[in-house]
């Protein structure tokens, strides 16, 4: 993010100062606090008026960085989500519990239980030849 450089400040106030733009209650609070001199109230109508702007950037750096987070946060979880549904589609994700189909106990393959039987013969068998 790029910031404000005191320059640029500096031009803002220039201009409205070359423009006579004041800030009434600014200037007055400075005509107060310079006694009536005007070369001393314009100074410290520049100080203030450069805390002034200062803040404002400040504020609005840190109003556009929340901004981005937020942006940033609800963007993953739209993602997050989308990609969610996706896999939901696909059959991945199976989040319904109250699925019926899914809950049956499958019948156990033949090879399951044959598969075993199947190995102790074969090794018997070699056992056998091997050791005669």
């Amino acid at each position: 993010m790029e910031t404000v450089s005191r320059e640029q400040i500096y031009s803002i106030i220039a201009e409205e100062l070359g423009n006579d733009h004041y800030i009434q209650d600014l200037r007055q609070k400075a005509l107060a606090i310079a006694e009536g001199d005007p070369s001393k109230a314009q100074e410290v109508y520049v100080e203030y008026r450069l805390k002034q702007l200062e803040e404002k950037i400040r504020e609005s750096e840190q109003s556009i960085r929340l901004l981005r987070e937020t942006w940033k946060r609800e963007n993953e979880q739209r993602i997050q989500e989308a990609h969610r549904i996706k896999l939901k589609e696909r059959g991945v994700l199976n989040t319904d519990w109250n699925q019926s189909d899914e809950m049956k106990p499958r019948k156990a393959s033949r090879w399951v239980l044959l598969a075993p039987v199947v190995l102790m013969s074969v090794v018997m068998i070699y056992g056998l030849i091997n050791f005669q």
